[in-house]
C-alpha cells in the first residue's frame, strides 16, 4: 500500500543503512514467522497427543457439536431438546457447511489461521502509519520488528489453537481500528469499517465494546448514512436472533453469556457493575488497561493534538471502560484479548511521532533490545502461552477426548457431565449437561438452590445412569450415587478445570454396568493417563 512507500527524501539518509528493510520484507517477514510458531506448535501438539490432534479448549468442541446439529436443522447439542450453549452468534453457522466431513473438526483452526494473518497484516499496516513521521531508513525494520513483537504480546497464536472464535474476533476489531484510520486519511467510509461493525459483535458479544463507540464516531464524522446502514443491520441480526431464542424458551441471550459473564452471572445491576469494574482494575491485564484508558483520556482532552488523535483517542478510551465495566477477563488468555489488542494498537498510533522521534539515529540493536524488555514486560501473560499450548491441547486429550472415547465406544447410552464440549461432539446419545451450557432446567436449579436433589431428579427424568463429572463443583451429590472410579490426568493441569474426573454409577444397573466396561477402558488409555478403580464393598 502507499503507506509502504519510502519518501525520496528518506531513502537518503545513512542512519545504519545496513539494517534497512524493503517495505515488502517488512510486511512478509512478521507473516512468515507466524507461520513458522503455527507450525511448530501444530508439531509439538500432534507429537504431545501421539499424533492426535486436540484444541487446548474444551468449549471448542461445543460449538461443533452445535454445528452438526443446525445441519440437520436443530439448534442445540442434543436432538432431545434446544439450547444455546455457543458464546457466538455466528460461528457455529460458519462451520455448519463442514460439519458433516471428517475434516470438519479442524476448519476452525483453518478459519483462525487465516484471521490471524489477516491480523498480523494490519499490525504491519498500522506500525508503519505509526513511524511514518520517522527520519531514519530503518523505519520499516523497526515496524517490522514492533510487528513481531505484538505476535506473543497479543497471543495471536495460542488463540488459533484454542478452536474459539477469538482470532477472528481480535481480527474485526483490529480491521475496525484500521478503517478508522483510512476514514481519517481519506475522509470517507472504507469498507472496511461498516464489516467490522456489524460482524464484531455477531462473533462476540463484546465486541459491541469497539461497535458502539464507532457508531458514535460515525456519527461525529457525520457519515450519518453509513451509521444508519451500520446501527440497523446491527440492531436487526442481533435482536432478530434473541427474538429466535426467546421463540424457543431460550431466553433472550445464549447460556454461555448468561454463565460467564461476570455482570449477569451475578445480576445486572450498579452493584454488579461496580463489583466487576474493581475486580478487572485489580487484576494484572486490568491494571494495565487502566493505565492505558488514563494514556487516551489524557491524549484526548489535549488541545494541541490534532482533532482526529483525539477523536481516536475517544474511541478506544469509551470502547475500554465498557469492558472495564461489563467485560471479564481469563479462560486461557482470551476474554480480553480483542480490547487488549486495538487499545495497544491504538496507544502506539497515538504515540507514533514521539517513537519517530526517538528512533532517528538509534541503531535497530537499541531499539530492539527496549521494544523487547516492553513487550515482555506487558504481555508476559500471553506470550508464555507459547510455552503451555502442547501441554493445554494434551490435557484435553488426556481428559475430555477419553471421556468421549469411553461415552462412544463402550456407554453408548445417556450420560451427566459438568465439561460439555468433547462428550456430545459425535455423539448422538443424550448428554445431561450439569453445568447449564445446554440445559436450561439445571441452569436454574443450580442457580434456585431451593431443590437439593435436582442432579438426581433431572438424572431420572432424562434416564442416566452414569455422571462424569468433576465431584468439587457440586456441594452435597445425591446419596443414591456409588462413585465406580477415577479418571485422572498423566500431564500438568493446564485448561482442564480439574486433574480428576469421578465416574458415578447413579443406581444399581449403572454400577455393574459401568465398572464392568471401565474395566475395558483402563486399558485403551493413552501412557501416563490412568482410572482407577474404587474397591466395592
Amino acid at each position: 500500500m502507499s503507506s509502504l512507500r519510502v519518501p525520496t527524501h528518506l531513502a537518503t539518509a545513512t542512519s545504519d543503512p545496513g539494517l534497512s528493510l524493503s517495505p515488502a520484507t517488512a510486511r512478509r517477514v512478521p507473516l512468515l514467522l507466524l507461520l513458522v510458531l503455527f507450525g511448530f506448535e501444530l508439531a509439538a501438539i500432534l507429537v504431545a497427543d501421539g499424533g492426535h490432534f486436540s484444541y487446548t479448549l474444551d468449549d471448542a468442541y461445543i460449538h461443533l457439536a452445535l454445528a452438526e446439529n443446525i445441519a440437520r436443522g436443530h439448534y442445540g447439542v442434543n436432538l432431545e431438546e434446544l439450547s444455546a450453549p455457543s458464546s457466538s452468534i455466528v460461528w457455529p453457522v460458519l462451520l455448519v457447511p463442514f460439519s458433516g466431513f471428517p475434516f470438519g473438526a479442524y476448519v476452525p483452526l483453518l478459519i483462525n489461521l487465516l484471521a490471524s494473518l489477516g491480523t498480523v497484516y494490519l499490525f504491519g499496516e498500522l506500525a508503519a502509519r505509526a513511524l511514518r513521521s520517522s527520519a531514519t531508513p530503518n523505519r520499516f525494520a523497526i515496524a517490522c520488528l514492533i510487528v513481531i513483537l505484538l505476535i506473543p504480546a497479543t497471543n495471536v497464536v495460542g488463540l488459533v489453537f484454542t478452536g474459539m472464535e477469538h482470532s477472528l474476533q481480535v481480527f474485526l476489531g483490529v480491521l475496525l481500528l484500521f478503517g478508522i484510520i483510512r476514514e481519517q486519511e481519506t475522509g470517507r467510509v472504507p469498507w472496511c469499517l461498516p464489516v467490522a461493525i456489524v460482524c464484531g459483535p455477531l462473533v462476540r458479544y463484546e465486541n459491541l465494546a469497539l461497535a458502539v463507540p464507532a457508531l458514535l464516531y460515525l456519527a461525529m464524522r457525520r457519515h450519518y448514512r453509513t451509521l444508519l446502514v451500520c446501527a440497523g443491520v446491527l440492531t436487526a441480526t442481533m435482536v432478530g436472533f434473541s427474538l429466535f431464542l426467546y421463540s424457543q424458551n431460550l431466553g433472550l441471550l445464549p447460556s454461555s453469556v448468561l454463565l460467564k459473564s461476570s455482570v449477569m452471572s451475578r445480576g445486572i445491576g450498579v452493584e454488579a457493575i461496580e463489583r466487576n469494574l474493581k475486580d478487572n482494575v485489580w487484576s494484572r491485564q486490568g491494571g494495565l488497561l487502566g493505565l492505558g484508558l488514563s494514556l487516551l483520556v489524557a491524549v484526548g482532552v489535549d488541545a494541541r493534538r490534532k482533532r482526529e488523535e483525539r477523536m481516536l483517542a475517544g474511541w478506544a478510551a469509551v470502547a475500554l471502560l465498557l469492558h472495564l465495566l461489563v467485560g471479564t477477563y481469563g479462560a486461557y488468555s482470551r476474554y480480553e484479548v480483542y480490547i487488549w489488542t486495538t487499545v495497544l494498537l491504538t496507544l502506539l498510533l497515538l504515540v507514533g511521532r514521539q517513537l519517530a522521534h526517538w528512533s532517528d539515529g538509534v541503531p535497530v540493536a537499541g531499539v530492539a533490545a527496549a521494544a523487547s524488555i516492553g513487550a515482555l514486560a506487558i504481555g508476559w501473560p500471553y506470550a508464555a502461552i507459547l510455552t503451555t499450548t502442547p501441554l493445554a491441547s494434551r490435557g484435553i486429550y488426556e481428559q475430555q477426548y477419553q471421556m468421549h472415547r469411553f461415552i462412544v465406544e463402550y456407554w453408548h447410552a445417556p450420560v451427566a457431565v459438568n465439561d460439555l464440549g468433547w462428550t456430545s461432539y459425535r455423539n448422538d446419545a443424550y448428554v445431561l449437561d450439569f453445568g447449564g451450557l445446554a440445559s436450561r432446567e439445571a441452569r436454574q436449579a443450580a442457580r434456585d438452590g431451593t431443590n437439593q436433589n435436582w442432579m438426581g431428579a433431572l438424572a431420572r427424568e432424562h434416564n442416566v445412569h452414569l455422571a462424569m463429572i468433576y465431584h468439587d463443583w457440586f456441594g452435597v451429590l445425591p446419596s443414591r450415587w456409588v462413585p465406580i472410579g477415577e479418571l485422572r490426568l498423566g500431564t500438568v493441569q493446564v485448561t482442564p478445570a480439574g486433574n480428576t474426573v469421578t465416574f458415578y454409577a447413579m443406581d444399581a444397573e449403572g454400577l455393574a454396568r459401568g465398572r464392568a466396561l471401565a474395566r475395558d477402558f483402563q486399558k485403551t488409555l493413552p501412557d501416563g493417563v490412568r482410572f482407577v478403580l474404587y474397591d466395592q464393598h
